[in-house]
């Protein structure tokens, strides 16, 4: 797992987006398996749950809904500045802040959480 240049998450947040993304793995289904196929809900909620737990108090952070776009392999959402996702700044109020969560759906996995401009977990 990278962790950005700017370390503005700590190990501690990176070991509980480490937890969020592992639950999923282990939750996932098996290549092929149809009835088991991820949907954009589920891949939706894993980068809401992933963003939370990025956060230094993520029990205090709602991540909105977005614009997904889909591949073949994976779901991506990604927040721009004034789509609703805000986190508590150093002096603790709400900022605004981008992000940007991709979920591969074989593994169902995020594979990809970028927080604030700085790349949170990347596989």
């Amino acid at each position: 797992m990278k962790v950005g240049r700017n370390a503005q998450f700590s190990k501690k947040t990176v070991a509980k987006v480490a937890a969020v993304m592992l639950m999923a793995a282990v939750t996932g289904c098996r290549p092929g398996d149809a009835q088991n196929a991820m949907t954009a809900t589920e891949a939706l909620a894993l980068c809401q749950q992933a963003i939370q737990a990025a956060a230094p108090d993520g029990q205090h952070v709602e991540v909105p809904a977005t614009e997904l776009r889909e591949t073949v392999r994976v779901f991506r959402y990604r927040w721009r500045i004034g789509d609703g996702l805000a986190m508590p700044n150093s002096a603790g109020t709400p900022t605004d802040i981008p992000a940007d969560c991709r979920v591969n759906k074989e593994t169902r996995a995020v594979v990809h959480l970028e927080v604030g401009g700085e790349v949170v977990s990347a596989e």
